[in-house]
């Protein structure tokens, strides 16, 4: 049982395992390719201080690969679930859209903390 529920449950843990590897990765090569979403002051040709938001940069890779490894942990625990627990009545599907339910919400919370706490101002 207990091995049932670590082989389902493990997959939380993708997004904190990736957290460090893509912070180096957005550091050393997505920032520098891509600009850190921090906006770029130009002058006019009336000399007036014109903004340039860069509306593709590393921030938004960011939310994209954080939404990606939430949504592939929960279709892995999801899968995961039904291979293990099996479930066949009302309660054991129940069971399965409670869990599906709460994975997701902590998923949600990751995959946030994942992209604020990357992102470059």
């Amino acid at each position: 049982m207990v091995k049932n529920f670590i082989k389902t449950y493990i997959w939380l843990l993708i997004i904190p395992l990736a957290y460090l590897p893509y912070r180096i990765l957005n550091e050393q090569v997505l920032v520098k390719k891509y600009g850190c979403g921090c906006p770029q002051v130009t002058m006019g040709e009336n000399g007036e201080l014109i903004q340039i938001q860069n509306s593709f940069n590393a921030n938004t890779i960011t939310a994209n690969v954080g939404g990606i490894l939430a949504l592939i942990s929960l279709a892995l625990i999801m899968i995961f679930y039904i291979i293990c627990f099996k479930p066949k009545d009302l309660k054991g599907w129940a069971l399965f859209a409670l869990s599906t339910a709460v994975c997701a919400l902590i998923l949600f919370a990751l995959a946030s903390f994942f992209y604020y706490s990357q992102q470059w101002q």
